[in-house]
Formats: structure tokens, C-alpha cells, sequence
């Protein structure tokens, strides 16, 4: 990559860092063909659109980055919240697992309990209970702290008044 395209993405870092994102973009796309095919510029547009929250235009971008860089958790996280805004869950679901399986097996181990949250959060958008509940003892037990962001996290609220839900959140899921 010249210095100039490198000085595009750098700009393009810039713009996102003031919340500037079509701005971003623009800088992104003045980059000559071989700079697009870079990690740095892929997920800088990725970060853009979803910033726009244009997510349907922000996946390919995730795709491309997660080709060059497959085991980057935030990638699958960032994928999975482009599905779950644009209602195609199951592929939500299986962003989230990804990102699950190498919070589990790498360095991202002390994100496991966000991930096993948000992959709960899928489940429930789903309609899919069962796997919600586990999921979600699974991740209030590594750390009971996410326990308060069920009371206004919007992927559960169809179970608030459930009553597996309720005996989840107190602390003790009934069988």
C-alpha cells in the first residue's frame, strides 16, 4: 500500500474517532484497489456503515475482514449485531457461537460472559427459550454483574413475564 492510501486510512480513523463516519467513508473510498483488499480498510468500513447503521452494507465489509483476520472476536460480535437489526437470527446465532468458541478457546477468555449474554439475547429474539435460558444462567454465573442488564437489555423483553425468566433473574432457574 502507498502512503497515500495509508494516509486515507489513517484519515478514515480519524473521521471515526470524531463520529464522523461518512466523512470516513469518502477518505475510504478515494483508496486505490489494493488498499481495499487490507484488514484496516475493511473493518474501518464496516466500523463506518455500522456507525451509520446501515447494517446490511456493513456485513460484506465484516465477511472481507474476518477473511483476513478469523479469530477477531469484535468482527463476529459486530456481524452478529448486523444480523440481529436487520431480523435474520439464526445468523445472529451463529455469529455469536463463533465468537463464543474463540472467546473459549483464546485471549479474549474474560469476554466469555458478554459473549454467552449476547449470544442469550439472540436466542430470545429467535423465540428459541430453551437455549435463551441456558445461555443466560450460563453467562450470569461466570458474572452475576450482567444480571442488572436484563432488567433493560430489549432482547428479552417478550420473557419478562415469564416465569423461568423471573426465577433466572432472582437467582435461581427453576427446572
Amino acid at each position: 500500500m502507498d502512503k497515500q492510501d495509508r494516509r486515507r486510512i489513517e484519515e478514515a480513523e480519524g473521521f471515526l474517532e470524531l463520529d464522523l463516519p461518512r466523512r470516513a467513508l469518502a477518505s475510504l473510498d478515494a483508496a486505490k484497489t489494493s488498499a481495499r483488499a487490507t484488514f484496516d480498510w475493511q473493518d474501518l468500513a464496516a466500523k463506518a456503515y455500522l456507525a451509520e447503521e446501515k447494517y446490511a452494507e456493513a456485513v460484506p465489509h465484516l465477511f472481507a475482514a474476518l477473511d483476513l483476520n478469523p479469530n477477531a472476536v469484535p468482527l463476529h460480535l459486530a456481524l452478529a449485531t448486523c444480523f440481529k437489526k436487520t431480523q435474520q437470527f439464526a445468523r445472529a446465532i451463529e455469529a455469536m457461537r463463533t465468537a463464543e468458541k474463540h472467546c473459549r478457546r483464546g485471549t479474549n477468555a474474560d469476554s466469555h460472559p458478554s459473549v454467552a449474554f449476547g449470544l442469550a439475547g439472540c436466542f430470545a429474539l429467535a423465540k428459541r427459550k430453551g437455549d435463551m435460558l441456558h445461555w443466560l444462567e450460563r453467562s450470569l454465573n461466570e458474572d452475576g454483574k450482567l444480571r442488572r442488564n436484563l432488567l433493560t437489555d430489549p432482547d428479552f423483553d417478550e420473557y419478562r413475564r415469564d416465569p423461568d425468566f423471573i426465577s433466572l433473574l432472582q437467582g435461581a432457574r427453576s427446572s
